[in-house]
């Protein structure tokens, strides 16, 4: 018997290979023409099943869709009107023109007036027998909100046929107002509103964003809520909220609206106004933002963010807000009667200024009654490179039209703390002031660069202006009442005490001038003309003062201005509210310094203070010179 060699066993694996080969080829082609098939067979049925599917959606389940979509989006029972048919086109999507959508929450009651409405079908969900919408866009909606004198449809509409739908469904999709406008009982409507509402998948939370138009600018708005149904009641929700000024032309975050809707009223009512002034206040300028972050609980008669945190460009704000309508009336009408008349308000005391008639700005505190705020802060000093600042306590409460203000700081500009409270002036219609305060140990130039850093001023075309420095404490306890601010400053009493140490002031060198008298300088003649002050800084040892309000004067009492050679003394009083003045003071340099009893004084030069405090003039006597002291420049003296 042979047996088989590897050669031979070789041989016979290459005598069969084709015919395997053959059977592998029929077999993948097999398969590849069943999944074909299979692939065809459903792609056909898709097709035929996309096409067919809008014909069998029916009228009243399209309403009913549309209704739950907007009722999960508000939290609350929604219907929706419009007389037509209405039914999906090939491509899943709902276009409809005069619609309305109306529902009530809470008490409130809401109406969407809608121009045009398109919707677009999730394909999957069709599939399965389930109507999902995937985007609604209301373009032109006029929604109005009411303390229940809106009528609703008839009949509710919801998707569950057996209704069981669940209380709080989260929202899906998406929401998209173009072009919108919102108005509330006895409020002016904001207008040019665009809003996109995203759903964040597998969560109750909501993206926004959005902008409104204002003037000649627009206010950003970005924002995410955890979940938007517990945010409008007490229970609150944790949320994000950040607001930027834009320029009017910049695009909208949704998208374009309408032609008709890109010119923008100057004249947006005192409610956008009020608006536009809150993110002035508040600092935001063209490029600035804030940034709010907090547990929010919006009800239709309070709003609170408990352990709040904003940032105002390199502030950071930390605590809690409380905003409460207790009144009887409607909570619209409560907040318009605040809008109007703080707008009002704000519009009178800009007049009279820009009218050169700021004495009779009107003052009222009214306008503030129907609405009790209480803010409880701290703040401090975010930036990398500005100085240590730090609010212990920031609190401002009113209550019946009161209001009260405290406020304590520490860091590397000082301490500071001060009290106001501001009421209604039965006696003279107008508002009551009393307000004491101190300042220990305040740094002037620490302080005058955080006001100019928060100012953000653009950069001078020049060198900035040079700040004071030293040390300041101060002292101040004052009490007014009026109806004009003219008449507030009238009835001013009180006293402001003062003093710096070891400081200077820019913008002349004092003990120059006085040398340059003293060897005998003349002026005020018609060859030698003014003494103009030498260029430089004046530095001082102390600065100190006193000023006693009484009803329609002001008391300069002890002032005095001391440093290392030169000694200046003040006096006088300024009339109230006009600021015309009458200061006697006089310059003196010494050989030694001038607290010492036996100092020589070289030149002694009187002066003396009128016209306004607006507008002060100053004229300078004779001086009087002590012509046998030899007196050397300042300039040979550094030299030694």
């Amino acid at each position: 018997m042979k047996v088989p060699t590897s050669h031979d066993r070789d041989g016979a694996s290459d005598r069969s290979t084709p015919a395997r080969r053959t059977t592998r080829r029929w077999s993948v082609r097999r398969w590849a023409l069943t999944l074909g098939v299979i692939v065809a067979i459903v792609a056909g049925a898709g097709a035929l099943a996309y096409r067919a599917l809008p014909d069998l959606v029916p009228d009243q389940r399209l309403r009913a869709a549309l209704s739950d979509h907007v009722a999960t989006w508000t939290g609350s029972e929604a219907r929706l009107r419009h007389f037509g048919d209405i039914s999906l086109d090939r491509g899943l999507r709902v276009a409809l023109d005069d619609v309305v959508l109306a529902g009530s929450a809470g008490g409130v009651t809401w109406r969407i007036e809608v121009a045009a409405l398109r919707a677009s079908i999730r394909a999957m969900p069709l599939l399965r027998g389930k109507i999902e919408v995937g985007q609604l866009v209301l373009d032109r909606p006029r929604i109005r909100i009411h303390d229940g004198e809106i009528s609703l449809p008839d009949t509710p509409i919801t998707s569950d046929a057996d209704g069981d739908a669940p209380d709080t469904p989260m929202p899906v999709g998406e929401l998209i107002l173009t072009d919108a406008t919102i108005a509330s009982s006895g409020m002016e409507a904001l207008r040019g509103i665009d809003l996109r509402l995203a759903a964040a998948e597998e969560t109750a939370g909501v993206l926004l964003s959005g902008g409104l138009p204002v003037g000649e600018r627009r206010i950003g708005l970005e924002a995410w809520l955890e979940n938007p149904l517990s945010a409008f009641s007490a229970e609150g929700s944790q949320a994000r909220l950040a607001l930027q000024n834009l320029p009017a032309q910049q695009p909208a975050t949704v998208p374009s609206p309408p032609p008709q809707a890109a010119t923008v009223a100057l004249d947006q009512g005192r409610a956008a106004r009020a608006l536009l002034w809150v993110t002035d206040m508040l600092g935001l300028s063209p490029a600035g933002s804030l940034a709010l972050e907090g547990q929010f609980a919006l009800t239709p008669r309070a709003l609170r963010i408990a352990d709040a945190s904003m940032s105002v460009k390199s502030l950071l704000f930390e605590g809690d807000l409380d905003v409460v309508l207790p009144g009887t009336a409607p909570p619209g009408q409560q907040l318009n009667r605040v809008l109007d008349g703080a707008g009002r308000a704000w519009e009178e005391v800009a007049e009279a200024f820009a009218a050169g008639t700021w004495r009779a700005a009107p003052l009222t505190l009214d306008w503030l009654a129907p609405v009790d705020i209480t803010l409880d802060a701290g703040m401090r000093e975010a930036g990398i490179a500005g100085p240590d600042l730090e609010a212990r306590r920031l609190r401002l409460e009113t209550r019946d039209a009161n209001l009260n203000l405290s406020v304590r700081t520490s860091g590397d500009i000082g301490e500071m703390a001060a009290e106001a409270m501001l009421t209604p002036d039965t006696d003279t219609g107008g508002i009551r002031v009393d307000s004491n305060g101190r300042l220990d140990r305040v740094d002037l130039e620490t302080l005058g660069e955080f006001i100019q850093a928060q100012a953000q001023a653009p950069p001078p075309l020049v060198s900035p202006m040079e700040l004071p420095n030293g040390r300041l404490d101060g002292r101040y306890d004052l009490a007014a009442r009026g109806e004009t601010l003219g008449a507030l400053l009238s009835s001013l009493d009180g006293s402001i005490e003062a003093e710096a140490r070891d400081g200077s002031i820019a913008g002349a060198d004092l003990i120059l001038t006085l040398e340059a008298v003293a060897e005998g300088r003349r002026f005020m003649t018609e060859r030698d003309g003014p003494l103009i002050p030498a260029a430089g800084r004046t530095y001082f040892d102390t600065v100190e003062g006193r000023v006693d309000f009484v009803p329609g004067r002001a008391e300069l009492r002890r002032a005095s201005i001391r440093g290392g050679r030169y000694a200046i003394e003040l006096n006088g009083e300024a009339a109230l509210p006009v600021g015309e003045m009458q200061v006697e003071g006089q310059a003196s340099l010494h050989a030694d310094d001038p607290d010492d009893e036996d100092a020589a004084s070289l030149v002694d030069l009187p002066f003396g203070l009128g016209g306004t405090l607006s507008a002060p003039v100053v004229a300078v006597g004779v001086p009087n010179r002590d012509g046998d002291t030899d007196i050397r420049p300042a300039s040979d003296r550094t030299s030694q």
